[in-house]
């Protein structure tokens, strides 16, 4: 049963997680010239919905990471959209990390601090 709550906070904060970055992207899009339209229509009233799901934010106090995990987030997704063909690759590093986020650590650590 534990792991059942676990797992329903895991996706509540995944999804408050995403609504956030969603926000983020649909205010962009208010910018530009393809906002008119049923396209305003219906980004107009998914903000609406998605900024109720943003009232658990506030509720999430103990995610310390929030923060960085969207920030994290939307890093990657934009960089796969720069370049699809990286997706494969990606993956493969993440998985790496799940397999020995230690070695992947050292690994990242050192390319990060090169000059």
């Amino acid at each position: 049963m534990k792991e059942l709550m676990d797992r329903n906070i895991k996706m509540i904060k995944m999804s408050v997680m995403f609504n956030f970055l969603a926000s983020f992207y649909n205010e962009q899009i208010k910018h530009t010239p393809m906002y008119k339209k049923a396209l305003k229509l219906h980004l107009n009233r998914l903000n609406k919905e998605l900024e109720k799901d943003m009232a658990l934010y506030d509720e999430l106090d103990e995610f310390e990471l929030w923060d960085t995990m969207v920030e994290n987030i939307q890093i990657l997704l934009e960089e796969v959209f720069l370049d699809p063909a990286d997706v494969i690759v990606q993956g493969n590093i993440l998985l790496a990390l799940k397999r020995d986020p230690e070695a992947m650590g050292k690994v990242a650590d050192k390319i990060l601090n090169q000059n």
